[in-house]
């Protein structure tokens, strides 16, 4: 077999090249490796060792630095501080409990609950037919409350709200329907 090296090496040679060429004094421009889903994953055996190097004070040049040796090729390796991993998840999945205290210590948690105010961007209520306007602020209203009850409910909690992309992008009644009978009434459904 050939050994190709996998996306986040290569990214990681990149980011560390660019890190290496940039001239003292100033930061090396930021790499970023998006990993949608990363609780989907067995993070272990996805980063193996190097779960330990995406620690700051782990990477290259850093004062408690680690370099490993690869499992297959026994290449040298250091992950690069200006590289950053983003890892996206979905806290209402079951599978968020596969993220382990370990990784749980490298990564910063944002949380992004529902924004009711993105409604005001996306709709002018006041152009919109009266209707369809009349509907969506209907629908805001029950969405609101909705997820008040989740909150209040001990066994759902903040990460089992409905989001807010639900009623958004919606050019008609139908559309508005349509995220109630096919999106969100089937969520809560399974909730309850």
């Amino acid at each position: 077999y050939e050994m190709d090296p996998g996306v986040f090496r290569e990214v990681c040679a990149d980011a560390r090249s660019a890190y290496k060429r940039a001239p003292a004094g100033q930061e090396a421009p930021p790499y970023v490796l998006i990993i949608d889903e990363i609780n989907r994953g067995n993070l272990a055996k996805i980063f193996g060792e190097t779960i330990t190097q995406l620690e700051l004070d782990k990477r290259l040049d850093a004062e408690e630095e680690v370099e490993l040796s690869l499992a297959h090729s026994g290449e040298r390796f250091v992950v690069p501080p200006n590289l950053y991993l983003i890892g996206t998840m979905n806290t209402a999945d079951q599978s968020i409990s596969l993220v382990d205290a370990a990784l749980r210590r490298r990564f910063g948690f944002l949380s992004f609950p529902p924004e009711y105010e993105l409604f005001e961007e996306e709709y002018d209520f006041d152009e919109l037919d009266s209707e369809l306007s009349r509907l969506l602020k209907t629908s805001i209203a029950a969405l609101q409350i909705i997820n008040r009850n989740i909150l209040e409910t001990g066994e759902l909690g903040k990460g089992k709200q409905v989001g807010h992309s639900y009623l958004l992008g919606h050019e008609t009644i139908a559309d508005v329907f349509n995220a109630w009978r096919f999106n969100i009434l089937p969520l809560l459904e399974e909730y309850y």
